[in-house]
C-alpha cells in the first residue's frame, strides 16, 4: 500500500509499562463488557517486522486467525487505543493488564503523526466504515424526512439524504458530535492488508487441547464445580497460543509498536482460511 499522506495538519525501548488511569473492563456492575478472544504479546519488533504470540482465551475462537487482514488489526488496535488510552486492568487475577512498552506520553506524537494517522483512518474506514459528521441542521432534516407520512416521498427523502452522505442507513450517532456511518468493506479491507503486511507467518499450536476441554457437561463424570474452578486457575501460559511473525511494507507503519505490548481483544479474521 501505498504511504498515505495527508493534508491535515529502530526505538529504543523502555521496560514494558502498565497503563494507569484507564477503563477496567467492567461495567459498574462488575461485570465485563467485553467479551475478549484473544490475548496477544509482541515480544520483539525490528525494523519493519514485528514477532509475539497470540493466546487464545475463548472458547468461541477455535484457533488463530491466518489471513493478513488480522496481523493489521493488530497493528491498527495498538494505533487506536494509544491515541484514546484504551488500556483495561484485566479483571482476573491470574491474566496480565494491558501494557505498552513506553509511557502512554511517550507515544502521543507517534500516533498523531499526519501521515500514520491518515493512512489508519482510510483504513478504519474500510473496516468499519467511515464517520461522516453531521451539523445540527443536518441532524434535523434527518428527522424530519421520518415525519414525512406519505410513504413514496418519505422514500425518496430517505434515499436522497443517503446518496448525499454516502451511507445505506440514516442511523445516527453520537461520539460527542452526531454522525452517520457508511458501510464497511472487509474484503477492501483484506485487500489493503495484504499490500500493508508482506510477510505473516503463524507457528504450530502450543498448549492443544485448550484448558476448556477439560469435561463435558454429557459425561457422567463431569464436575461443573471442579471445571469452573480449573478455569479460573488458568494462567496465561496454561492456555494455547501460537507464535506469529509478520513484516510490513513501511517500518513507519509500526512507529507505535515495540517489544512488550500486551493486550486483550476481540479483533476477528475474515479471509486467509
Amino acid at each position: 500500500m501505498a504511504w498515505v499522506t495527508s493534508d491535515a495538519g529502530g526505538t529504543g525501548l523502555s521496560p514494558a509499562t502498565s497503563v494507569g488511569g484507564g477503563s477496567a473492563r467492567r461495567d459498574d456492575g462488575g461485570q465485563p463488557t467485553v467479551t475478549d478472544t484473544y490475548r496477544i504479546s509482541i515480544d520483539d519488533r525490528s525494523g519493519a517486522t514485528l514477532r509475539g504470540r497470540v493466546h487464545i482465551v475463548n472458547p468461541d475462537a477455535e484457533q488463530v486467525p491466518p489471513g493478513r487482514d488480522f496481523a493489521l488489526r493488530m497493528i491498527i488496535e495498538v494505533w487506536h487505543r494509544i491515541r484514546h488510552g484504551y488500556f483495561f486492568t484485566s479483571g482476573d487475577e491470574n491474566l496480565p493488564d494491558d501494557r505498552l512498552h513506553l509511557h502512554l506520553d511517550e507515544l502521543e506524537n507517534v500516533v498523531d503523526d499526519p501521515a500514520l494517522k491518515a493512512s489508519f483512518e482510510q483504513l478504519m474506514g474500510l473496516d468499519h466504515g467511515r464517520v461522516v459528521y453531521l451539523t445540527d441542521e443536518q441532524v434535523a432534516e434527518i428527522r424530519a424526512v421520518r415525519e414525512i407520512r406519505d410513504h413514496e416521498r418519505e422514500q425518496a427523502a430517505r434515499q436522497a439524504l443517503m446518496d448525499r452522505y454516502g451511507v445505506k442507513s440514516l442511523s445516527v450517532g453520537n461520539d460527542g458530535t452526531p454522525f452517520v456511518r457508511t458501510e464497511r468493506d472487509g474484503r477492501a479491507f483484506y485487500d489493503k492488508a495484504c499490500e500493508v503486511v508482506t510477510d505473516y507467518r503463524l507457528g504450530e499450536v502450543r498448549n492443544w487441547p485448550p484448558p476448556w476441554d477439560f469435561g463435558d457437561e454429557a459425561d457422567e463424570d463431569y464436575d461443573e464445580d471442579a471445571y469452573s474452578d480449573k478455569l479460573a486457575a488458568m494462567t496465561l501460559e496454561d492456555y494455547p497460543y501460537v507464535e506469529f511473525t509478520l513484516t510490513v511494507d513501511d517500518a513507519r507503519h509500526l512507529a507505535h509498536m515495540g517489544g512488550g505490548i500486551h493486550f486483550a481483544t476481540a479483533i476477528h479474521g475474515e479471509y486467509g482460511w
